[in-house]
């Protein structure tokens, strides 16, 4: 299931990227949490953080879409649920630039 659950946050960030209009205002999207370190369990989330150039609540509401689309995609419903991916291991963004998430950067890092 670890393993799946990287292969699943890295599909979804390939599909954030593909879809986004201003690709150039994200700088990178960071795994983190407990699957990053692998000591995720079968119900665990997957944390990501999308670390941008600038904050911008546009940016945040299309990436939320994009992240709704993903759900509702062929792949999702045809893919990862057979591969025993559910709600239950929801996709949890965290959107900022990471260097004000002083907190935060620390289990980024």
């Amino acid at each position: 299931m670890k393993i799946s659950l990287i292969s699943y946050s890295m599909d979804f960030a390939s599909f954030l990227i593909q879809k986004i209009k201003n690709k150039d205002l994200i700088k990178n999207i960071i795994l983190f949490g407990s699957v990053s370190r692998e000591e995720s369990e079968e119900e665990s989330d997957i944390d990501l953080f999308i670390d941008v150039n600038k904050e911008n609540s546009n940016l945040e509401k299309e990436i939320m879409q994009i992240l709704e689309q993903f759900l509702d995609s062929m792949k999702y419903k045809n893919y990862w649920k057979l591969l025993g991916i559910k709600n239950k291991n929801e996709i949890k963004l965290t959107i900022g630039i990471l260097d004000k998430w002083k907190e935060l950067k620390p289990s980024i890092v």
